[in-house]
């Protein structure tokens, strides 16, 4: 990896917003006033630093509170009769899709490491990964102007989601896979001829709780993928060549170097501490659903994947300075894709282990 003065300094979230952002101080908890709407994911390059921001508006934050999940007003979803209007939207007295994640444990790195709980295993990935990701994109934008625009663009991702949904909104938002299972429940409500409505009212703060990394080449993640073996370490995955016989230490190094370089691809997953309003009505205007409650929502952000590694450096010129040409999408909300792709995992070891018996 290049260090933080020759990586990029520049990026955006949507490609259709072109709004830019200040620099932020580095305050653990960002307050409700600093995330306002008009700006994107972009931090630019100039000839002279940025100047201090002034002192926030409400620089007391609001108190956490007792129950984080207290609905205001809720209520109960309707009897099925001829229809069976669904949304996959979390309220607020559900609970997480996955309640404990179970992140991959493996030996193949140092004995020590492979000693540790699995909780100071999945800290010490955490941190490794930040500095890494950080001194990809400097450390004047990860994780505080980051989480700037992740504010902003989770609300914009709720509008959007609300009927009459902004479906060309969506697609420069969200990934390929995530936009296609959207667009297909959005779907399911026109023809029931129901809508929803999905506020973000207020924000109180948000966390960094995992950053993933996929290193190797994209087609080595794939279901038919023969050449390589995929080796997990909690929120890490490196794809290694497979050869007919396992060389010495050196050759090993070598090829978790060709990785490195073959392909690159960073996940970082967002929980947002906010008052969230979910109203499901019906085609007579009957309101089925009014779920107003504090709860944690999750967003997963996904850069490209970069092959080669490198060209997550690639810039492009502006007249702001050399900015990248790339944008970071919305590819999950509350592990509803996660906890499907889980479920196939061992849906697959489980078969695989029964053909072998």
């Amino acid at each position: 990896m290049r260090n933080s003065n020759q990586a990029i300094r520049s990026f955006s979230l949507f490609t259709h917003k072109n709004i830019g952002i200040s620099s932020l101080t580095r305050s653990k908890r960002l307050f409700p006033s600093q995330l306002i709407s008009g700006f994107t994911l972009r931090a630019s390059v100039s000839s002279s630093p940025p100047s201090p921001p002034g002192p926030p508006k409400d620089p007391i934050p609001t108190p956490d509170p007792t129950d984080i999940n207290p609905p205001i007003n809720n209520l109960p979803p309707p009897k099925k009769t001829g229809y069976s209007i669904t949304f996959p939207w979390l309220h607020g007295n559900q609970s997480p899709r996955i309640k404990h994640y179970p992140y991959p444990v493996t030996n193949f790195w140092t004995s020590i490491i492979s000693l540790l709980p699995a909780f100071f295993q999945h800290e010490l990935c955490k941190w490794a990964m930040s500095k890494i990701l950080k001194s990809t994109v400097s450390a004047e934008y990860f994780p505080e102007q980051f989480l700037h625009g992740a504010a902003f663009a989770a609300r914009q991702v709720c509008t959007s989601l609300s009927t009459p949904s902004g479906r060309d909104e969506l697609q420069d938002m969200l990934t390929t896979r995530l936009c296609d299972r959207i667009i297909t429940e959005l779907d399911k409500l026109e023809s029931e001829k129901s809508s929803i409505t999905i506020d973000m009212l207020k924000i109180y703060g948000l966390n960094i709780r995992d950053v993933w990394m996929s290193i190797g080449p994209k087609k080595a993640y794939s279901n038919s993928n023969k050449e390589y073996r995929i080796l997990k370490w909690m929120t890490m995955k490196i794809a290694i060549r497979n050869t007919p016989l396992e060389g010495d230490f050196n050759e090993s190094r070598a090829k978790v170097a060709k990785s490195f370089s073959d392909g690159i691809n960073f996940k970082v997953d967002v929980e947002i501490d906010a008052d969230m309003q979910y109203i499901l009505k019906s085609a007579k205007n009957e309101i089925f659903i009014n779920d107003q409650s504090r709860r944690l929502v999750l967003f997963r952000f996904e850069s490209p994947y970069f092959e080669p590694a490198d060209r997550i450096y690639h810039k492009v010129s502006s007249d702001n300075g050399e900015e990248s040409n790339w944008t970071w999408r919305v590819g999950d909300i509350d592990y509803l894709l996660e906890v499907e792709d889980l479920e196939n995992e061992m849906r697959e070891e489980r078969d695989s282990n029964q053909s072998e018996d």
